[in-house]
């Protein structure tokens, strides 16, 4: 799609397997062909808008949720699939408070050594935690404006993790 005719009504989302199992995948798909699509490298990033400030975000976790689901970066098409560590299915302590997702067509070079942190990116899309009011539904596509970043190191990696709050938000 190109960024200024993209609208995320252009993207459905089909899930494969039952929900709380490790069979479990949400597909996307161009509405208008079925086609199924990778959220990563098919959606777009910008909006279009003429502030660079503004992205699509891709919601992996729901607010108010405690299920880990992630977009699976070595799948084909990458659907989003509940985590797996340790051969169980992976929850947070507790329900987070905001929507957590990706930001498409980015990555974190895992071959890159930032040079005042001194570590190499994770190998995965920018994640996104939006801090807006509303829930978003997982899969969801969410226009969202940037408010900051914070860098991460999880188990000597970069995992940037980008502040942000859905354009229609009341915030």
């Amino acid at each position: 799609w190109a960024k200024a005719e993209f609208e995320p009504d252009m993207v459905t989302t089909e899930i494969v397997g039952e929900v709380g199992t490790q069979q479990y995948r949400r597909f996307f798909k161009d509405a208008q062909t079925g086609h199924v699509v990778s959220p990563w490298h098919d959606l777009p990033l910008h909006t279009g808008e003429a502030t660079p400030t503004e992205m699509w975000m891709v919601t992996e976790i729901s607010k108010m949720t405690s299920a880990k689901y992630e977009i699976h970066t070595k799948e084909r098409m990458n659907p989003i699939a509940q985590d797996i560590k340790a051969g169980k299915l992976r929850h947070y302590h507790g329900p987070i408070f905001w929507n957590y997702g990706f930001f498409p067509q980015t990555w974190e070079d895992p071959t890159e050594v930032h040079r005042q942190l001194h570590v190499k990116g994770d190998n995965d899309p920018l994640d996104v935690v939006e801090i807006g009011s509303r829930e978003f539904a997982k899969g969801e596509v969410t226009r969202v404006k940037i408010l900051g970043a914070l860098a991460m190191i999880d188990h000597g990696e970069l995992d940037w993790k980008v502040i942000a709050v859905n354009t229609e938000d009341e915030l």
